[in-house]
């Protein structure tokens, strides 16, 4: 069970924060009494924290929507300050510990994504105070989340979007870029609950009482059952955006929900995180779809090596669920079903072997190989 705590600074914190017009009373104030850190509020009401998201519920839901996320209003320590190119971080559920509030005197966290601009792969570096944002990338990432959401208003878009319902500045609190540090809070599905939190659920279930042989075959079939339908959504998500001429180039497990259903029962995500929302670029689109399905893959990837690690699979079983990660999530892309996708790809044995190796070789797969033969 975690069990967070808030370090109280000597004196409330000062905000300049956009209306709170969408929530009832309580739940403002009980986001108002967080974000200032006024001492009212409780921290055993928080069901989640890493890094700066926060998470507790809503006193009144918004329709689906359960649970309040607020980024950047303060650090929860899960021992990292860069996502230094890695795709997969398991944060242990033992972890506890308080949640310190911004701060003149935080320290930095580096933020590397790579797009496509003007043709060619470029790296975004951004570097923030720990535990928020600058001004300025708040404001981007507020804007770019109510471009996304009225995406999400079209009836045939495979995903939802967190409700962006503030953007909070603290006043006193440099951002050490000429602005101000700053929050966003979001209201969220299902608890907030992110995929990336089910690859523990894959080693509990390889347990010491199985033997080798066993083990494989529950976390084979524990995987099969969890990612291949949450890739296919992914697939139908990514191509979704393709078609409207839009790259999100996070698209990772750490940014989406687990397998959700809409209210006519059909499997939606929530997908997360829209700071590196950009126009798919006019120079290299190829390029930059390869980039952006690039990430899918290789978030999957690092999770296949974890159970490789973990459980020692043998390298034909590691094969069948890399290469049935690869189908399920192009046959979301591309609306065909796996084995249609098979013959018409008709790739060579060390092409499928390219699929879930290094992230240059499946970027050179996709642009030399897969996306042109779907696109034909």
């Amino acid at each position: 069970m975690k069990e967070y705590s808030l370090e109280i600074p000597e004196h409330e914190l000062a905000v300049e924060m956009l209306r709170l017009d969408p929530l009832g009373e309580a739940d403002q104030k009980r986001i108002l009494d967080f974000v200032t850190y006024n001492g009212n509020f409780d921290p055993s009401l928080i069901t989640n924290a890493v890094g700066r998201n926060i998470l507790f519920p809503f006193v009144e839901p918004i329709g689906s929507l359960d649970t309040v996320q607020i980024s950047g209003a303060g650090h929860f320590d899960f021992g990292t300050t860069d996502n230094d190119g890695g795709q997969v971080v398991l944060i242990p559920n033992s972890l506890n510990g308080p949640i310190r509030p911004p701060s003149k005197n935080s320290g930095r966290f580096t933020h590397t994504t790579t797009v496509v601009l003007e043709g060619k792969d470029t790296t975004i570096v951004q570097n923030s105070p720990l535990g928020s944002y600058t001004e300025q990338a708040a404001r981007e990432k507020f804007t770019n989340s109510i471009r996304a959401t009225r995406l999400a208003t079209a009836a045939n878009c495979p995903f939802i979007v967190p409700l962006p319902i503030t953007r909070i500045h603290y006043q006193d609190i440099p951002d050490g870029q000429g602005g101000r540090q700053s929050a966003l809070v979001w209201g969220c599905p299902a608890k907030g609950a992110r995929a990336d939190g089910h690859v523990f659920a894959l080693f509990n279930h390889a347990t010491a009482n199985l033997d080798k042989k066993q083990q494989e075959d529950t976390v084979s079939k524990k995987f099969q059952t969890f990612f291949l339908p949450l890739l296919n959504a992914m697939g139908r998500s990514a191509r979704f955006l393709h078609q409207h001429g839009l790259c999100h180039y996070q698209m990772t497990y750490g940014n989406i929900s687990p397998l959700l259903r809409d209210r006519h029962g059909r499997p939606k995500i929530c997908l997360y995180d829209w700071e590196t929302l950009l126009p798919t670029d006019a120079i290299n689109p190829l390029l930059a779809r390869a980039y952006d399905l690039g990430g899918v893959l290789g978030t999957n990837s690092a999770v296949l090596g974890l159970i490789s690690e973990r459980v020692g699979m043998s390298p034909e079983s590691l094969f069948t669920l890399g290469y049935n990660s690869f189908l399920h999530f192009l046959s979301g892309y591309t609306g065909e079903d796996p084995n249609s996708l098979h013959t018409n790809l008709n790739l060579t044995q060390n092409e499928i072997f390219q699929s879930f190796e290094s992230p240059h070789k499946v970027l050179d797969l996709l642009v030399d190989t897969v996306l042109p033969r779907i696109d034909r």
